[in-house]
């Protein structure tokens, strides 16, 4: 499994990190979505298996938060 979708993740998050802690105006806005588009796009790009894990816990942990009161009737 070929880890080259991590790269543009890496970066846009170090810059964006960058920005976010040396200005505190609309260019930190600006980095911060910048990141958030990476990070979509590194999902999109990542291998079937990364997918597949990552939907796994979304599901799971999902379902532990919003079913919460179910457990006190079994």
């Amino acid at each position: 499994m070929s880890l080259l979708f991590l790269i543009p993740l890496v970066i846009s998050l170090g810059l964006a990190y960058l920005v976010l802690e040396n200005s505190h105006d609309e260019i930190a806005k600006l980095a911060a979505s910048a990141a958030i588009v990476s990070l979509i796009v590194c999902l999109l790009f990542s291998p079937w298996q990364l997918q597949l894990l990552l939907l796994m816990w979304v599901v799971t942990s999902t379902r532990r938060f919003s079913l919460p009161n179910q457990n006190k009737f079994r």
